[in-house]
Formats: structure tokens, sequence, C-alpha cells
């Protein structure tokens, strides 16, 4: 069903690069008001850092 959602928008359905994705996931949590710590923590968890910022 979210395929029918993106071509009644009017909006082309295509792919998002691997590449795209971290930047596209940083601008999704910043549209939902993601307290900064707490969006960095999970960015860095998403590129499998295992380092910890305290």
């Amino acid at each position: 069903m979210p395929v029918l959602r993106v071509r009644r928008a009017g909006l082309r359905l295509r792919g998002i690069p691997l590449r795209n994705t971290r930047h596209m996931c940083g601008s999704l949590l910043v549209a939902l008001k993601v307290h900064s710590k707490a969006a960095q923590r999970k960015l860095s968890e998403a590129m499998g850092g295992s380092r910890t910022d305290g």
C-alpha cells in the first residue's frame, strides 16, 4: 500500500542509494525532533560504531 501512496502523491518511486541512507535517517530524526545526543548515538550505532561517547 505505501507504493500507492507514493504514486498518488505524484512522486517517483525509486530506491535510495545506500550512501544516502545515513543522511536521510539524520534528516528524519531532526524532523521528529529527537534530542541531538540520542540522534547522534542512533546514527553511530547504525554505522556499526562501537565507541562510546560519554
